[in-house]
């Protein structure tokens, strides 16, 4: 069942151009908090501070504790030379944290084998070599040294096949140059951070669904999740409320030239909300829509064949340190112009969302400090996450 790009573009265009800022008409609140006065202000006080200190023009937060959004808001400018102001609506890019929600797509698929629809194949197995399921891809040839890579090697960034981006290039472009390159490590046997291997696994999802990667997330994962916000971003449906991507260069926000949706894809392009980003958080940690099978998939860190964790779940890095209450799963995610990151103290019951227009911005720190603020302890754990064994 091959897909041509062309046709499937323009159903992704009618689908996701309905899914931008216009998509949902109905008045949204400009912040959304449970949070008592006194808590609120401490956060308001804290995200200011580091906004100062990292020099950020803008940030959206999300916070959920004990599976309940208690706070989406937003600090700081979405467009500096406009002087917009950013609210828990102001759309923007979060790069590789779109990585976390093609694995639940793929997810959806190994819950529900009805959605699969190509000739053969009757459900998704994680540890099948991923070229079973792109048989007729008219996107992807795998080459002979990637035929025993699995599902899950893809998804747990252990199939040895080496990271590379484009800013220009689509991102089929992008896998074909990963191919012509040698696998980093034996599949299984390493940690190599790859965002080919996350376009490999779009392609999967369009070739078991015979649906275009924009269309399947659209209605398989943001509409049942309610992130009325949130879609993959296209060349025709960049949203007005976007937020301008910069980078501070010593003395002021300079515009960065954005990259091109086509070179994200399942690797990068969703582009979303504070407001969204809680819904997302509350429902991951609720285990919405999922089963609690397909959950256990998605954060049990893959071991290697010593018995080392691999640091990494399904789409997400899993940090399980000696206090069992510091388990820790987060995603990062960075583009010209933006960083944002998911991280999920599970222990602690709370999760936050940091979606920023700032390139250098140390996401990672930020959430740790305000989960910190959150619980009122002087710090939590902020690890390095694996050492990659990239060539």
């Amino acid at each position: 069942m091959k897909l041509v790009l062309a046709s499937a573009l323009l159903v992704s265009l009618a689908v996701a151009g309905c899914a931008g800022s216009d998509r949902n008409p109905r008045p949204e609140p400009p912040k959304i908090s449970f949070l008592d006065g006194q808590t609120e202000s401490g956060i308001d006080q804290l995200v200011q501070q580091l906004q100062t200190q990292n020099h950020i023009a803008g940030i959206g937060v999300a916070i959920v504790q004990n599976g309940k959004v208690t706070l989406a808001k937003g600090y700081g400018l979405a467009t500096v030379s406009g002087n917009v102001s950013v609210d828990a609506n102001t759309t923007f890019e979060i790069g590789s944290c779109t990585k976390s929600f093609t694995t639940f797509a793929l997810m959806r698929i190994f819950d529900d084998p009805s959605l699969i629809k190509k000739p053969g194949i009757t459900k998704l197995d994680l540890d099948q070599p991923a070229s079973a399921y792109l048989v007729g891809s008219p996107n992807i040839t795998m080459p002979a040294e990637w035929s025993g890579i699995t599902v899950r090697q893809l998804l747990s960034m252990t199939s040895g096949i080496p990271d590379g981006s484009s800013n220009t290039q689509p991102w089929q472009t992008v896998v074909a140059a990963a191919a012509k390159k040698p696998l980093s490590f034996p599949p299984g046997t390493g940690y190599c951070y790859s965002n080919p291997g996350f376009m490999i696994i779009g392609e999967i999802i369009q070739q078991l669904t015979g649906t275009d990667y924009p269309t399947f997330m659209a209605n398989q994962v943001f509409g049942p999740l309610g992130m009325t916000r949130t879609f993959i971003h296209l060349p025709t449906n960049t949203p007005a409320n976007l937020a301008t991507g910069y980078q501070w260069n010593g003395t002021a926000w300079a515009v960065q030239s954005p990259r091109s949706p086509l070179s994200s894809f399942s690797s990068g392009a969703v582009i979303t909300t504070a407001s969204d980003m809680a819904t997302w958080l509350a429902a991951l940690a609720g285990q919405k829509v999922l089963s609690a099978a397909a959950y256990g998939q998605i954060w049990n860190p893959v071991l290697y064949p010593n018995g080392k964790s691999s640091q990494w779940g399904l789409g997400w890095n899993v940090e399980i340190s000696t206090t069992p209450k510091y388990t820790i799963y987060r995603k990062d995610g960075g583009l010209p112009g933006f960083a944002a990151m998911m991280s999920i103290y599970a222990g602690d019951g709370v999760s936050v969302g940091l979606i920023t227009n700032e390139s250098g911005a140390p996401v990672g720190a930020m959430a740790a400090q305000i989960v910190a603020k959150v619980k009122g302890l002087p710090s939590v754990p902020n690890p390095p996450g694996p050492t990659s064994d990239c060539n």
